[in-house]
């Protein structure tokens, strides 16, 4: 007779094949789908989309006074990590472009 612990392991790995069985993608799933290259294609053109759409969206919120700790906190994220994702730095000073150097500093 299995102890209680062997019957509490034993749910854990019916439980956990279960969800891989769901978890795998099944044959039917793809060939309804047809031309996977397109669809790739089409999700990354949409994830582009989202990400200007979530970059305009911060900025307009970052404009009307909400701190990137709380737009971070709606996308799941740290509020740096948002202002570094999606926000932008306003160039400093006079850099010269493509010399990354003020002019200040210039000899």
């Amino acid at each position: 007779m299995a102890t209680r612990f062997e019957k509490y392991l034993e749910d854990i790995d019916a439980r956990n094949a279960e969800i891989a069985e769901d978890d795998e993608p099944q044959e039917q799933e793809f060939k309804e789908t047809g031309n996977f290259v397109a669809d790739l294609k089409e999700g990354i053109r949409m994830m582009k989309a989202g990400e200007k759409m979530v970059r305009s969206a911060a900025e307009k919120a970052v404009g009307s006074g909400i701190t990137w700790g709380q737009i971070g906190g709606l996308l799941g994220l740290p509020g740096e990590v948002a202002r570094q994702r999606y926000g932008h730095t306003p160039n400093p000073g006079n850099v010269a472009l493509g010399s990354g150097i003020p002019d200040a500093y210039k000899m």
